[in-house]
């Protein structure tokens, strides 16, 4: 019986996902993760603006919301169509105006305010640079969670920065790290919460707040995302 019980607590820790704590080497690692990732996409970004000059297909909508919420304290555009304060990012007509259909006679975007309310503080910064940067950091915490999700489960650092290299500086990650759509911000609490919830018995209060918080903003990022919502939800409920 001593044998048998003895066994059955070592299969025990043996299922467990919970990785040990991080080492001062592993962490040192993180760190230098995420300051590579963040020096290529700042300095992408950088050479990118310098050659193109304006933002493209969407940016500029999501853009002009962040203008509208930091200067009028709104999302409401009739204003700034008017202003044309598309002008501080575009150089032309900005059309079409991708209107979303509302009951009363307001001009809203059809894009969602997910991430305008993120780049909001940034643009006030530096306009469209702004913007661009706080996705170069959005990125870098993207790829260290790559990092980190990679060694939770093999346990072997170099693997996880083969995993981290392959896909950090690789479509799709890469361009999502330095242009303004919804996807990079998204993939980071995704896989935020995807890591936490894999360790959901052993994540502190605050870490389970963040998986909360995560997931409620998804669906703010995109409709789209909703579905994923569920999906994480009934992980969490199939681990329990």
């Amino acid at each position: 019986r001593w044998a048998e019980g003895q066994g059955g607590g070592g299969a025990e820790e043996r299922k467990s996902p919970l990785p040990p704590s991080p080492s001062a080497p592993l962490r040192a690692i993180t760190l230098l993760v995420f300051a590579a990732s963040f020096a290529f996409y700042f300095l992408w970004t950088n050479d990118l603006i310098g050659k193109v000059h304006f933002p493209t297909g969407d940016e500029p909508y999501y853009l002009l919301i962040a203008h509208s919420l930091v200067h009028d304290r709104d999302f409401e555009l009739t204003n700034n169509f008017e202003n044309e304060d598309f002008y501080h990012f575009y150089p032309g007509e900005l059309y079409p105006r991708h209107e979303a259909i509302t009951p009363k006679p307001h001009f809203i975007s059809k894009h969602t305010l997910g991430l305008p309310v993120l780049i909001a503080l940034p643009y006030l910064w530096d306009d469209w640079r702004g913007a661009a940067h706080m996705l170069n950091l959005i990125g870098a915490l993207l790829a260290v969670n790559v990092f980190l999700l990679a060694h939770e489960t093999t346990q072997r650092w170099r693997i996880a920065l083969l995993v981290w290299a392959a896909l950090a500086f690789s479509i799709p990650l890469a361009p999502y790290a330095v242009l303004l759509f919804p996807e990079a911000p998204a993939a980071l609490m995704i896989l935020y919460a995807f890591r936490r919830l894999r360790l959901w018995s052993e994540s502190s209060l605050a870490q389970k707040f963040f998986v909360g918080l995560c997931l409620a903003y998804l669906p703010w990022l995109h409709a789209r995302f909703l579905f994923i919502v569920f999906g994480l939800i009934l992980f969490l409920l199939v681990q329990s």
